[in-house]
């Protein structure tokens, strides 16, 4: 019998915190490690309404288990079934190696997790061992934690080592009938993963593994959400408001039927430390990531390997300000413009990064960049294609370019290394070389635009280093 329907007689126990540990250590299993609930789907549907009761707490699990889930267990504020209680505290289910809850293929369709009101918060923590004493779950660790908790994590160094070596907490096979496959995250409420794969899961409309509305957010950490589908937008996440923030993760090899194969955002930011975005598909824009953001940033991470039908084989923006420092954007594949990067009003920054061996069926191989601003410092636009114009770069507005390469690149018409057209380009310390068209192999300057070259090279590029004729001073050949 679950917790709720059992709860009226300890109203006033569960107020103190104290009337639960009898109750849920009746479930002991001697088979289980003694700080853990049994693994069992009833224990665990239990100690999330215990949890919610007593305003908040951690729940630890076993390791080596698996949570099968085969029927719905209520509808939730969204609308939309879920397969465990409603997430309305702040509550941390604490895994260990290879726990796993996942929803039973031949069930009904919902998603595992839905947070809501009135403080819903959910961390999901694979780092955790499943060993010590205790009695299954603590309030006490949500309301600011005691000894024996503190004693818990003291190895935490040797947990997120465990970590990076692919231990921890899978949730996967969710599939919801509207948003968010795994997780559903309500205005102003938060996510946070550590140590966690959301894999497998489904979206009848955005947010393949996690969905949000609202000012929520999201944080993940050593955490990967791959290879899951959405019908819409987000093959791995959508954010509908709020930020999201990624760091030392993974979004991989998922897929979405229109924006955003990895990552679609529209809010406040989306943040990438040390992680992956790598071989998604998107039916349109954003094979990577599609983000209409007032802050976009990648640092030492990855877009690579992706796909979109339409617009920004890597990376899709419309806004905001656009971050790049000692990242890669390589590889991806645009079915119209921008291979790599397409940019619309943008303020683009690129700094020790590179955009290489991408392609567009249109315009702008490597960068499609219309208006905004567009800074390239110490970085590389190489052996990109583009069906049509600016085999590496394809810009319409300001662009200054400082000890930077754009070598290597193909355009079938015009603009081999880059394309100009309108504004001013200023390249400093540079080199634009080897890079091929049917005009402008190196250089094409749209009449009414212009190209400085500050000590830049621009040579061996075919069938001419710069077009029209006498455009582009200083360029010659």
């Amino acid at each position: 019998m679950r917790f709720v329907a059992r709860a009226g007689g300890v109203c006033a126990a569960l107020a103190l915190g104290l009337a639960l540990v009898p109750a849920l250590s009746a479930q002991a299993d001697p088979s289980r490690p003694s700080d853990a609930i049994a693994c069992d789907v009833e224990a665990l549907k239990d100690a999330i309404d215990a949890a919610n009761a007593a305003g908040g707490g951690t729940i630890r699990l076993p390791s080596k288990c698996t949570y099968t889930l085969t029927v719905v267990d209520n509808t939730g504020p969204s609308g939309d079934p879920n397969g465990l209680p409603l997430i309305t505290t702040p509550i941390t289910l604490k895994g260990g190696k290879r726990t796993v809850i996942e929803r039973f293929a031949a069930a009904p369709q919902f998603r595992i997790f839905e947070i809501t009101g009135p403080a819903g918060a959910l961390t999901l923590d694979g780092t955790g061992r499943g060993k010590g004493r205790g009695d299954g779950w603590s309030a006490a660790s949500a309301l600011g934690g005691n000894d024996r908790d503190r004693d818990r994590d003291r190895d935490r160094d040797r947990d997120d080592r465990d970590c990076r070596s692919g231990s921890g907490l899978t949730v996967r096979g969710g599939s919801s009938t509207d948003d968010g496959g795994a997780v559903f995250v309500d205005d102003n409420r938060s996510l946070t993963l550590k140590c966690t794969t959301l894999t497998g899961n489904h979206a009848d409309d955005v947010g393949g593994a996690v969905a949000t509305e609202g000012v929520a957010t999201i944080t993940a950490t050593s955490s990967h959400v791959d290879r899951n589908t959405a019908n819409e937008e987000g093959g791995g996440i959508f954010a509908l408001g709020g930020s999201v923030a990624l760091t030392g993760g993974s979004v991989n090899g998922n897929a979405a039927g229109s924006d955003g194969g990895g990552i679609s955002v529209f809010g406040d930011s989306l943040a990438l430390i040390g992680s992956s975005v790598n071989g998604n598909v998107a039916g349109r824009g954003g094979g990577g990531i599609n983000a209409i953001v007032d802050s976009l940033s990648l640092t030492r991470s990855s877009v690579n390997d992706n796909v979109a039908a339409t617009f920004g084989g890597g990376i899709n923006t419309i806004g905001g300000l656009v971050s790049l420092t000692r990242s890669t954007v390589n590889s991806n594949i645009a079915g119209r413009d921008g291979g790599g990067i397409n940019t619309i009003g943008s303020s683009v920054s690129l700094t020790r990064s590179s955009v290489n061996g991408n392609s567009a069926n249109e315009d702008g191989g490597g960068i499609f960049a219309l208006v905004g601003s567009v800074s390239l410092n110490r970085s590389t636009v190489n052996n990109n294609t583009a069906d049509v114009d600016g085999g590496g770069i394809l810009r319409v507005g300001d662009m200054t370019v400082s000890d930077s390469e754009v070598s290597g690149n193909t355009a079938f018409d015009q603009g081999g290394g880059l394309y100009q057209d309108d504004g001013t380009a200023t390249l400093t310390d540079s080199k634009v070389t080897r890079n091929r068209a049917a005009d402008g192999g190196g250089i094409f300057e749209e009449p009414g635009s212009t190209v400085i070259l500050d000590q830049t090279r621009v040579i061996g590029n075919f069938p001419n280093n710069c077009a029209p004729p006498g455009a582009v001073p200083g360029c010659t050949g």
